[in-house]
Protein backbone atom coordinates (compact mmCIF):
# COMPACT_ATOMS: atom_id res chain seq x y z
CA UNK A 1 0.00 0.00 0.00
CA UNK A 2 1.20 3.34 -0.35
CA UNK A 3 1.46 6.16 1.36
CA UNK A 4 -1.34 8.87 2.04
CA UNK A 5 -0.22 12.53 3.19
CA UNK A 6 -2.50 15.13 4.27
CA UNK A 7 -1.21 18.80 3.10
CA UNK A 8 -3.06 21.45 4.72
CA UNK A 9 -2.92 24.92 5.37
CA UNK A 10 -4.68 28.52 5.02
CA UNK A 11 -5.62 29.98 2.17
CA UNK A 12 -2.75 31.37 0.13
CA UNK A 13 -0.25 28.74 1.67
CA UNK A 14 0.31 27.37 -1.38
CA UNK A 15 -1.75 24.07 -0.94
CA UNK A 16 -2.47 23.18 -3.96
CA UNK A 17 0.25 24.47 -5.84
CA UNK A 18 3.02 22.90 -4.12
CA UNK A 19 0.42 19.04 -4.25
CA UNK A 20 0.61 19.39 -7.76
CA UNK A 21 4.21 19.91 -7.85
CA UNK A 22 5.16 17.17 -5.23
CA UNK A 23 3.14 14.85 -7.09
CA UNK A 24 4.91 15.02 -10.18
CA UNK A 25 8.16 13.62 -8.32
CA UNK A 26 6.21 10.17 -8.48
CA UNK A 27 5.44 8.08 -11.05
CA UNK A 28 2.18 7.71 -9.55
CA UNK A 29 0.90 9.47 -7.79
CA UNK A 30 -3.11 11.28 -7.14
CA UNK A 31 -3.74 14.60 -5.91
CA UNK A 32 -7.31 14.65 -4.47
CA UNK A 33 -8.21 18.23 -3.48
CA UNK A 34 -11.31 18.72 -1.06
CA UNK A 35 -12.34 22.05 -2.51
CA UNK A 36 -13.52 20.30 -5.71
CA UNK A 37 -14.56 17.62 -3.90
CA UNK A 38 -17.28 19.96 -2.17
CA UNK A 39 -17.77 21.44 -5.00
CA UNK A 40 -19.63 18.44 -6.17
CA UNK A 41 -22.78 19.94 -4.81
CA UNK A 42 -24.86 21.97 -7.62
CA UNK A 43 -27.75 22.88 -5.15
CA UNK A 44 -28.35 23.23 -1.74
CA UNK A 45 -24.28 24.31 -1.55
CA UNK A 46 -23.41 25.72 2.12
CA UNK A 47 -20.72 28.58 1.01
CA UNK A 48 -18.55 28.98 4.51
CA UNK A 49 -18.86 33.06 3.65
CA UNK A 50 -22.05 32.45 5.22
CA UNK A 51 -20.25 31.15 8.84
CA UNK A 52 -19.42 28.00 9.75
CA UNK A 53 -23.15 26.95 10.84
CA UNK A 54 -24.02 23.35 10.99
CA UNK A 55 -24.40 22.73 6.92
CA UNK A 56 -21.45 24.32 6.03
CA UNK A 57 -19.20 21.67 8.32
CA UNK A 58 -21.21 18.76 7.21
CA UNK A 59 -20.28 19.76 4.20
CA UNK A 60 -16.95 19.64 4.82
CA UNK A 61 -17.47 16.27 6.37
CA UNK A 62 -19.06 14.57 3.45
CA UNK A 63 -16.28 16.08 1.28
CA UNK A 64 -13.41 14.60 4.02
CA UNK A 65 -14.91 11.43 4.41
CA UNK A 66 -15.03 11.09 0.47
CA UNK A 67 -11.29 12.36 0.03
CA UNK A 68 -10.44 9.65 2.48
CA UNK A 69 -12.24 6.82 0.93
CA UNK A 70 -10.81 7.80 -2.37
CA UNK A 71 -7.09 7.88 -0.78
CA UNK A 72 -7.40 4.81 0.55
CA UNK A 73 -8.79 3.15 -2.74
CA UNK A 74 -5.50 4.81 -5.10
CA UNK A 75 -3.17 4.00 -1.54
CA UNK A 76 -4.02 0.10 -1.96
CA UNK A 77 -3.33 -0.37 -5.69
CA UNK A 78 0.33 1.40 -5.37
CA UNK A 79 -0.70 5.16 -5.95
CA UNK A 80 0.90 7.66 -4.23
CA UNK A 81 -2.02 9.89 -2.48
CA UNK A 82 -1.57 13.50 -1.42
CA UNK A 83 -4.69 15.35 -0.16
CA UNK A 84 -4.95 19.30 -0.60
CA UNK A 85 -7.32 20.59 2.42
CA UNK A 86 -7.78 23.93 3.58
CA UNK A 87 -7.45 23.86 7.84
CA UNK A 88 -11.32 24.89 8.43
CA UNK A 89 -12.82 25.02 10.81
CA UNK A 90 -10.94 24.97 13.83
CA UNK A 91 -12.20 21.36 14.41
CA UNK A 92 -10.77 20.29 11.08
CA UNK A 93 -8.20 17.45 12.52
CA UNK A 94 -11.27 16.03 14.25
CA UNK A 95 -12.85 15.07 10.31
CA UNK A 96 -9.48 13.43 9.35
CA UNK A 97 -9.57 11.02 12.56
CA UNK A 98 -10.52 8.04 10.43
CA UNK A 99 -7.43 8.92 8.40
CA UNK A 100 -4.73 9.38 11.19
CA UNK A 101 -5.86 6.02 12.62
CA UNK A 102 -3.51 4.87 9.83
CA UNK A 103 0.12 5.30 11.38
CA UNK A 104 1.15 5.49 7.77
CA UNK A 105 -0.79 8.66 6.83
CA UNK A 106 1.81 11.75 7.00
CA UNK A 107 0.03 14.96 8.00
CA UNK A 108 2.25 17.93 6.61
CA UNK A 109 0.66 21.69 7.63
CA UNK A 110 1.60 24.49 5.56
CA UNK A 111 1.89 27.47 7.64
CA UNK A 112 3.37 30.87 6.63
CA UNK A 113 2.71 33.58 8.70
CA UNK A 114 -0.76 35.65 8.21
CA UNK A 115 1.11 38.59 6.17
CA UNK A 116 2.42 35.89 3.57
CA UNK A 117 -1.10 34.68 3.10
CA UNK A 118 -2.69 37.96 2.39
CA UNK A 119 0.54 38.91 0.08
CA UNK A 120 -0.50 35.47 -1.53
CA UNK A 121 -4.35 35.67 -1.74
CA UNK A 122 -3.36 39.32 -3.02
CA UNK A 123 -1.45 37.87 -6.01
CA UNK A 124 -3.38 35.30 -7.18
CA UNK A 125 -6.59 37.13 -7.21
CA UNK A 126 -8.98 33.81 -6.22
CA UNK A 127 -12.86 34.66 -6.50
CA UNK A 128 -12.94 33.70 -2.53
CA UNK A 129 -10.00 35.75 -1.50
CA UNK A 130 -11.90 38.71 -0.91
CA UNK A 131 -13.84 36.82 1.64
CA UNK A 132 -11.45 34.78 3.09
CA UNK A 133 -8.33 37.83 3.43
CA UNK A 134 -10.33 39.61 6.31
CA UNK A 135 -9.90 36.26 8.25
CA UNK A 136 -6.71 35.45 7.82
CA UNK A 137 -5.49 36.93 10.93
CA UNK A 138 -8.19 34.41 13.12
CA UNK A 139 -7.12 31.62 11.04
CA UNK A 140 -3.56 32.10 12.10
CA UNK A 141 -4.88 32.41 15.92
CA UNK A 142 -5.84 28.70 15.13
CA UNK A 143 -3.39 27.17 13.58
CA UNK A 144 -0.97 29.10 16.84
CA UNK A 145 -2.94 26.64 18.93
CA UNK A 146 -3.20 23.78 17.26
CA UNK A 147 -1.37 20.64 18.78
CA UNK A 148 1.41 20.17 16.76
CA UNK A 149 2.04 16.46 17.52
CA UNK A 150 2.33 14.50 14.79
CA UNK A 151 2.80 16.87 11.89
CA UNK A 152 5.11 18.09 10.17
CA UNK A 153 4.82 21.83 10.15
CA UNK A 154 6.54 24.08 7.47
CA UNK A 155 6.91 27.98 7.56
CA UNK A 156 7.49 28.81 4.14
CA UNK A 157 6.71 32.12 4.81
CA UNK A 158 9.88 33.91 3.03
CA UNK A 159 10.71 30.52 0.85
CA UNK A 160 9.95 30.06 -2.82
CA UNK A 161 7.38 27.31 -4.38
CA UNK A 162 10.50 25.06 -5.12
CA UNK A 163 12.11 25.08 -1.51
CA UNK A 164 8.59 24.94 -0.27
CA UNK A 165 8.59 21.55 -2.45
CA UNK A 166 11.73 20.49 -1.48
CA UNK A 167 10.33 20.48 2.12
CA UNK A 168 8.08 18.37 1.67
CA UNK A 169 9.41 15.97 -0.39
CA UNK A 170 11.45 15.69 2.45
CA UNK A 171 8.68 15.69 5.28
CA UNK A 172 7.81 12.52 3.05
CA UNK A 173 10.97 10.68 3.08
CA UNK A 174 11.91 11.83 -0.37
CA UNK A 175 15.36 13.36 -1.66
CA UNK A 176 14.62 16.66 -2.79
CA UNK A 177 14.60 17.69 -6.24
CA UNK A 178 17.91 18.00 -7.82
CA UNK A 179 19.59 15.32 -5.35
Amino acid sequence: MAAITLLTGGPGSGKSTIAKLVAKRFSRCAVINVDELREFMVSGRAPPEQGWGDAVVQEFLRARATAIFMARLYASQGIEVIVDDVCVPPEFVDHYAPLFADPGARRILLNPSAAAMIRRMQRRRNPWDEMLIPRVPQLAGQLARMPREGWTVIDSSDWTIERTAEAVLQAMSIAPPGN
